[in-house]
């Protein structure tokens, strides 16, 4: 499996828990976008056209989120790489760009 396709697949787990929680706030009369960020231009590639293309062994339960991005319910957006927090867990970085990340999501590091 390509890394583009594991990336489509934590797209498509991405947009149905957002979907779970847009549900819950247009409950609350709240009416909220969906946006999806990636860092990876094949899983975003893969999510913008319409069919498998490519990809031989995808199955057809995945394909919803092209769908979905086709009727305006998602919208995709290219983040940097190194401006991806959920780098944080995935992959060595250095200790300012640790930091960085951190701060960008209200989360204070206490350092000896």
């Amino acid at each position: 499996m390509s890394s583009a396709e594991v990336e489509y697949y934590a797209m498509v787990d991405a947009a149905t828990r957002s979907f779970g929680i847009k549900n819950l706030a247009a409950e609350m009369g709240l009416n909220l976008k969906v946006v999806l960020h990636t860092d990876s231009s094949g899983a975003k590639s893969m999510a913008s056209r319409r069919g498998a293309g490519r990809v031989r062994h995808i199955e057809t339960k995945w394909l919803w989120l092209q769908a979905a991005v086709a009727e305006g319910l998602i919208k995709l957006e290219k983040v940097a790489g190194e401006d991806n927090p959920a780098d944080l867990l995935t992959k060595y970085l250095s200790r300012d760009v640790i930091l960085r990340h951190l701060a960008r999501m209200s989360i204070e590091a206490c350092l000896k």
